[in-house]
């Protein structure tokens, strides 16, 4: 990646880029059929992603949109816009957002920004750590763009992970939670979102990152901790110990009091809400053996994953 200046001119702008969630039942299906014709997350012959994506999605929106009604829907999109607005008042600048697979999408919003006069381009999204999944495939969709739009200068923003920054800010809001609680020296239990076990055999350094990222963490607050994966779909081999097995196996090992740190994302979601406190702390919070079980909630805009970003913009 070249080294340049960093640039203020009006002519520049950020694009903030996040998954996307869907706002509806309609939105679900195209949201499911979006992810699943993304090659990052089905790495087939593109007419087979297409049928295949169009067969799942039709099976799945609607008992997925129910899971998003069950939590009342998912704060992604609502805490990206609050982000994007913090991080241009601190950085002076234009910060616009797009999503992978609702609108406004990448390409749009892009060609939008074009149409706009923006010839200087800086790409930032909101996933800490990288993965062929998520930053390699925003990163595809942003040069697919591109051959249309000629931005005369676009940038992306490098990994933030491990910058001193976003430790601060785990390290703040793991303390914060913990100021809070009962109970003084909990197991930290670090979930993130898992993936294939293909992306890894190839070179996805993500499970090696999510480990350093823990180790720091854990290490700097002196506390225990554990990592395990969450919200694998389908019947591919993915990234393990899935945290529901894994929170059966620390009950038998004797530990009862956990904190959760939703280690890999940025904003509440689906995964958060559903996956997590719906269906995880539901089920074991009442366990005999457990006497303290909590989630960490990632917080709005919070000022120092704002900075995090805002570092991350000035590496470039």
């Amino acid at each position: 990646m070249p080294v340049v200046r960093w640039s203020m001119k009006k002519q520049t702008a950020v694009l903030l880029v996040n998954m996307g969630t869907p706002r509806s039942e309609e939105e679900t299906k195209s949201f499911l059929l979006a992810m699943f014709k993304d090659r990052a997350i089905l790495p087939l012959p593109a007419l087979l992603r297409l049928l295949l994506g169009r067969l799942i999605s039709l099976l799945r929106y609607r008992v997925s949109w129910k899971r998003y009604q069950l939590v009342g829907g998912s704060p992604l999109i609502e805490d990206t816009e609050k982000t994007a607005e913090a991080l241009a008042g601190m950085a002076g600048m234009e910060v616009f957002t797009a999503y992978s697979y609702v609108q406004p999408t990448i390409e749009e919003r892009m060609k939008a920004l074009k149409k706009k006069g923006i010839d200087c381009l800086y790409i930032l999204n909101m996933y800490p750590q990288e993965s062929m999944a998520t930053t390699e495939s925003i990163k595809a969709d942003v040069l697919r763009a591109q051959k249309q739009c000629q931005f005369n200068q676009l940038f992306f923003a490098p990994s933030y992970a491990l910058s001193p920054s976003y430790m601060a800010y785990l390290n703040d809001v793991v303390r914060e939670h913990l100021s809070a609680l009962p109970v003084k020296r909990p197991l930290l239990l670090c979930v993130a979102h898992s993936i294939p076990l293909r992306q890894v055999k190839k070179g996805d350094d993500y499970p090696i990152v999510v480990e350093k990222v823990c180790a720091m963490l854990a290490g700097s607050l002196g506390l225990e901790y554990r990592i395990a994966y969450q919200s694998k779909i389908g019947p591919m081999k993915w990234l393990e110990p899935h945290v529901e097995d894994y929170m059966e196996r620390l009950i038998a090992e004797g530990y009862g009091e956990i904190v959760i740190l939703p280690v890999s994302f940025t904003t509440e979601c689906l995964e958060t809400k559903y996956d997590l406190d719906l269906r995880l702390l539901t089920r074991y919070q009442d366990h005999s053996q457990v006497t303290h079980l909590s989630r960490i909630a990632i917080p709005k805009a919070h000022p120092l994953f704002i900075q995090t970003l805002w570092d991350s913009l000035k590496r470039i």
